[in-house]
């Protein structure tokens, strides 16, 4: 068994609204254009990752025989209640209800949207999700299968619940990043981010040095170092919400 250390857990599950230009898609450097971004103000009650094997048995009277393949995309399925309160969230200040048609409007829907052009110069557009989840550490793009909002007068008549459940069909689409908190936590803890490649890399050398600490049992270096990364990223975080948090209380005095 080998040493690794894991990143740490950030309560942030975002959505990402992308337009994707159909004919310029698969050029070098290519980006999308961010539409959209919605951070969930409360986490969802339940969190569901499933992964499926596509493998296939065939057998006879003495002998089993199994075609193995990749493992199916993974399926994701969210539950909960956006709240009853406003909360203060990368620059937004708005309640549950108003987060609920937000999500279904500017993300369910709007993700199943295609812009074809009225004449033969004009580009073709399709609409796409890129999906967050630094909690579990799951990213990826997202196609939205189903979408189910209730409500139930024996529990809280007044607080609707949702229902989301979608696959992660690839990888996180390369986006031109405006919204400033998802662009700090993708750059730092996303894959590719700078302390998410930390951890990799202290992580491949804990594994080199892993024959050494089973003799030795000497302490690594880089376990410190990246330990004072992660908490240095963590305040960072936290300090860009506190920061928000100020100026919407002070708005708040002087209304």
């Amino acid at each position: 068994m080998k040493n690794r250390l894991a990143l740490p857990q950030l309560n942030y599950i975002v959505f990402e609204l992308v337009r994707v230009n159909i004919d310029d898609y698969l050029a070098e450097n290519y980006r999308a254009e961010q539409e959209e971004v919605v951070f969930f103000a409360v986490m969802p009650e339940q969190i569901r990752y499933a992964n499926s094997a596509r493998d296939a048995i065939a057998q006879t009277d003495s002998k089993v025989f199994v075609n193995r393949y990749d493992l199916a995309p993974e399926r994701v399925s969210l539950s909960g209640t956006f709240g009853d309160l406003p909360r203060l969230i990368s620059g937004t200040y708005m309640d549950g209800w108003a987060r609920l048609q937000q999500f279904e409007k500017d993300i369910v829907k709007k993700s199943k949207r295609i812009e074809l052009p009225e004449s033969g110069d004009d580009a073709r557009y399709l609409y796409m999700l890129n999906y967050y989840d630094f909690w579990f550490q799951r990213y990826g793009a997202a196609n939205i299968s189903s979408f189910e909002v209730r409500g139930n007068a024996r529990e809280i008549a007044t607080l609707p619940r949702y229902s989301c459940e979608f696959v992660l069909i690839g990888d996180l689409i390369e986006v031109q990043s405006k919204d400033l908190l998802l662009l700090s936590l993708k750059e730092l803890f996303a894959p590719g981010g700078t302390i998410y490649e930390v951890f990799n890399k202290v992580n491949e050398m804990l594994g080199d040095a892993q024959p050494f600490l089973q003799i030795a049992t000497i302490p690594f270096d880089g376990l410190e170092l990246a330990q004072q990364l992660v908490a240095e990223a963590s305040e960072f975080i936290q300090g860009y919400s506190g920061a928000n948090q100020k100026i919407y209380q002070n708005v708040e005095r002087l209304f």
